[in-house]
């Protein structure tokens, strides 16, 4: 992770010049052969949204993403280009509508994500999970990044985090969702 941050700062540096970056804590997963991760419809995640409120500032970016750690063989991420600059209101796992659904499914491209490499994507880009069988072991570490003006406003309460890590806790994955197993 350590090396990963240190590789993207000047990225996101460069990018937002004068804010500030956070990263937030996140997942890894390991996918046995023969699973399958559950399939999710299109959606978007909203991490900075509890209870309809903004939390952290509302002109705030966050990036989401997954480094693939396999040794061999890709991985592939589906989404829609450019929707992270649409309108979007919910919050977490915010299911796309309907209506929606069928644009989405003709504009939707599946990137290619080679073994080593990460992907970061805005996540209010709209986005889906195609599952597929696992054939060996396979490997994600993931990453969320916040891009914020304030640097003394963390998504997360510190004194939570530091609650979570003293008891050995779950990380939530956002303001209003948990992971559904660890």
């Amino acid at each position: 992770r350590l090396a990963i941050y240190n590789h993207m700062f000047p990225l996101f540096q460069t990018t937002f010049p004068g804010k500030y970056m956070e990263g937030i804590v996140d997942r890894f997963a390991k996918r046995q052969p023969g699973t399958s991760v559950s399939p999710e419809s299109w959606h978007r995640d909203i991490s900075n949204v509890k209870k309809k409120k903004i939390h952290g500032e509302s002109g705030d970016n966050i990036f989401g993403g997954w480094v693939n750690l396999d040794e061999a063989g890709s991985q592939f991420f589906t989404c829609v280009p450019s929707t992270h600059n649409e309108p979007t209101d919910g919050a977490g796992f915010s299911k796309i509508t309907k209506e929606d659904m069928t644009l989405y499914n003709s504009e939707k491209e599946k990137i290619c994500v080679p073994p080593n490499h990460l992907i970061i994507f805005n996540e209010k880009l709209v986005h889906a999970v195609t599952p597929s069988k696992a054939k060996k072991n396979s490997y994600r570490l993931f990453m969320k990044y916040r891009i914020t003006n304030n640097p003394k406003c963390s998504l997360f309460d510190p004194l939570e985090i530091s609650k979570i890590i003293d008891e050995q806790g779950v990380f939530p994955l956002s303001l209003e969702q948990m992971p559904p197993m660890y």
